[in-house]
């Protein structure tokens, strides 16, 4: 098995791992989307912007597809492990992902995207699951929230009548 292979298995294991782990709240729950989102990147740089050029994909869209994919996976990746500074991230890949069709739109030139950049791309989708509150993995596992609604709405316990 290639290295493009073996790396592509690797990142959505890792990121189907990753998303048991957080939503069941088990150890190693932090570790697994930081491992995922690293496989991924690695994966994006190494292969996935060679695999482009070699499409035929020009140099300035190519960049700007692989730079936002890898701007999208550390949005996520800062906003599941709820780091400082995922909200500007967010805000960069929302604005990215209403930019990012109006580019492909404005091209002249029939293009093709590679596989390896499509395989990429739905692990990321996946790895975003997590991101919602009530996402399907997290109801098929059976996981329900920390904090309810109830909870929130009534920070002290109710104390005995003296």
């Amino acid at each position: 098995m290639n290295t493009k292979k073996t790396l592509n298995i690797a990142g959505f294991v890792l990121v189907l791992a990753g998303l048991i782990l957080k939503a069941r709240h088990w150890p190693g729950a932090s570790f697994a989307p930081i491992l995922s989102a690293i496989v991924l990147l690695v994966s994006l740089f190494m292969f996935a912007l060679k695999d482009n050029k070699e499409n035929g994909l020009g140099n300035g869209l190519n960049y700007f597809l692989v730079v936002s994919l890898a701007i999208y996976i550390v949005a996520a990746l800062f906003k599941i492990q709820q780091w400082p500074g995922a909200g500007l991230l967010m805000i960069v890949a929302c604005g990215l992902s209403c930019i990012l069709p109006l580019v492909l739109i404005l091209q002249k030139d029939e293009f093709k995207v590679s596989k390896q950049f499509i395989i990429l791309f739905f692990t990321f989708y996946l790895l975003v699951i997590t991101l919602f509150t009530n996402n399907p993995l997290c109801k098929s596992l059976g996981c329900t929230d920390e904090c309810t609604v109830e909870q929130t709405s009534n920070p002290m316990p109710d104390t005995p009548a003296h």
